[in-house]
């Protein structure tokens, strides 16, 4: 009986431990996530989602979401001739950031910035960083 008690304490204070604990922050794989519209850059995210498989699924409906992803975006300049000459550069610079939002306790989830120097893609590159990144924050738990 004792060895019971004993067992059970244990067993109470491993499931109240906080490494146990669900982080409040964390994106559960299978959530629904919003995109909320910026300048044709959630498109890219979409796309970026589904191409790295990242375990979410993305509703059109914010009422509908666990999540909302908010994005901002910035493109460089084209660069100039001696931009090319000197340095090889051929494309804009691209940066991007995005805050993912637990969408019922507004918990900030998921921050992430990019900056791609002479991007080939453009938003595209910046847009799949964010996934790849994204499905890390998942994989983790935490």
């Amino acid at each position: 009986m004792r060895k019971m008690v004993v067992a059970t304490a244990l067993l109470v204070a491993l499931m109240s431990s906080p490494a146990l604990a669900i982080s409040p922050n964390a994106i559960p794989s299978g959530s629904t996530i919003y995109i909320e519209p910026h300048e044709g850059f959630e498109n890219y995210l979409r796309a970026a989602l589904q191409s790295k498989s990242v375990p979410l699924a993305v509703v059109l409906e914010k009422e509908k979401a666990d999540f909302v992803l908010i994005s901002t975006t910035e493109r460089g300049d084209k660069p100039g001739w001696s931009q090319t000459i000197f340095l090889g550069k051929t494309k804009a610079n691209e940066d991007a950031s995005v805050t993912v939002v637990n969408a019922k306790t507004s918990v900030v989830a998921f921050a992430y910035s990019v900056h791609k120097y002479n991007a080939v893609h453009g938003q595209q590159s910046t847009a799949e960083s964010i996934a790849k990144n994204l499905k890390k924050k998942i994989g983790s738990g935490k």
